[in-house]
């Protein structure tokens, strides 16, 4: 995209994502990580640059056409057994990598976080696998059977931090090690928030270790046999399939904890840098990668107008950040209205019929809003939301797709759970008395 096309831009053209709080700092290695060229080497033999990406204010607007492409490549190249336990070695090969270069200096952390980037959009094209393997399993063995089927195998067997945590925890015989090792689970977008000591006595006094180990163990079971049935109906030919549906479930969420693991890991190295140049840690994240190797470091009183409020745009596979005309531009042609909404739909995650109080939760200050039966409404849901989550009787999301953290927790504590809504949390209001209808996926303001 050049400059002078974002003044051309239609909003029917995009398609309204996610709400991540990343600073442009981070945003903008997103952004220039899917739009070169070297960064999918290995992964496609067709690269799928992310072109014309959008985040205004923290939400992303992806290009429609960009979308439909990767899903077509996807679908194309990685549907083979051997072809896609490559591309798995790729992703914990990269993994990997990104997670060396804590120790390193600036240079090399930003080139290893720009090239672990297309995993981010391509095992979110990758959920294609999940409507291929449902259509295959209708035709064999009837939608019931295949949605009680899927609805264990997205799942991950494998366990995800958040996961790995509370089994820790039940096990560890040093609290201060432990709460160490998972310092940074709480820890979103380079913030500075983190697992502390006393939330691992809370969580640890929550916890009935003996009903929970049970739980643990029987659900292990229950996925390990949904998962050879659904091989066995599928055939020989066709049972890769399954494996390719448990890794992207399993690394849809591995990935953003592992960038949130680096981005915390790397704090004070950042606050380094942003001394040499006379700026606070806040300040340095609102400059972009560009602008941070080129030494092109904008004025406080821009930084300032950025920490107010920006747009992220990619021109010509560079990620620039914008305030002023082109900022207050694009806000004009994403402008949303849903003040009359009375009800709205989203994608079934966790099937159940409740009514509730609805309690809106944006950040951690919202936590304490959620009593035992309310409504947990999110842009998204997060491992440090867990302890909400067993309080709730349901969960409403913005966003997500059928691997997202909210859909794996649902499935597992068995409560309904709609996602993808992308207008819950701009729609509902704390104490609206709201009906969940995960069976349907609706949602109704009731009063």
């Amino acid at each position: 995209m050049q400059e002078k096309d974002i003044f051309t831009i239609k909003k029917e053209k995009y398609f309204k994502t996610v709400k991540r709080n990343y600073p442009p700092f981070y945003s903008s290695m997103f952004i220039d990580g899917v739009n070169d060229k070297k960064n999918f080497k290995d992964f496609l033999k067709e690269p799928c640059l992310r072109k014309n990406a959008i985040c205004l204010n923290y939400v992303w607007y992806y290009y429609l056409p960009t979308e439909e492409l990767g899903k077509r490549l996807v679908i194309k190249e990685w549907n083979r057994k051997k072809e896609f336990e490559r591309v798995k070695k790729i992703c914990l090969v990269r993994e990997r990598k990104l997670l060396n270069s804590v120790k390193k200096d600036i240079k090399i952390f930003i080139k290893e976080f720009c090239s672990y980037q297309p995993t981010m959009s391509l095992i979110n094209f990758a959920e294609v696998f999940y409507d291929l393997t449902r259509n295959i399993l209708i035709k064999k063995v009837g939608l019931n059977k295949a949605d009680n089927l899927l609805d264990l195998i997205r799942i991950p067997l494998v366990d995800n931090f958040y996961k790995k945590e509370e089994m820790d925890l039940l096990y560890s015989k040093d609290l201060k090690k432990h709460v160490k090792k998972y310092e940074w689970l709480y820890s979103r977008y380079g913030s500075e928030e983190i697992y502390k000591l006393e939330d691992a006595k809370k969580k640890i006094k929550s916890i009935n270790r003996t009903k929970f180990i049970k739980e643990y163990k029987e659900n292990k079971k229950n996925i390990r046999a949904a998962m050879a049935e659904a091989k066995t109906i599928l055939g020989q030919k066709q049972s890769y399939l399954i494996d390719i549906l448990q890794f992207i479930v399993f690394y849809r969420t591995q990935r953003t904890d592992i960038m949130n693991e680096v981005a915390y890991l790397y704090i004070p190295k950042l606050k380094a840098e942003a001394k040499k140049v006379g700026l606070t840690y806040r300040q340095f994240l609102f400059c972009t990668r560009f602008e941070i190797l080129s030494g092109n470091i904008p004025s406080k009183k821009e930084l300032k107008q950025r920490i107010e409020g920006h747009v992220m745009v990619e021109i010509n596979k560079i990620a620039k950040c914008y305030t002023g005309e082109i900022y207050n531009y694009l806000k004009k042609i994403f402008k949303e209205d849903n003040n009359n909404v009375k009800e709205f739909k989203g994608f079934i995650a966790s099937k159940g019929f409740v009514k509730g109080k609805a309690k809106i939760v944006l950040n951690r200050e919202d936590f304490n809003k959620i009593k035992k039966g309310d409504i947990l409404v999110a842009s998204m849901t997060t491992p440090d939301m867990l302890p909400l989550m067993k309080k709730a009787s349901a969960f409403i999301t913005d966003e997500g797709g059928i691997t997202c953290h909210a859909a794996i927790v649902s499935r597992e504590m068995k409560k309904p759970c709609i996602i993808g809504t992308k207008i819950a949390t701009s729609v509902l209001k704390d104490g609206n008395l709201v009906e969940v209808d995960a069976n349907k996926g609706i949602i109704k303001i009731l009063k």
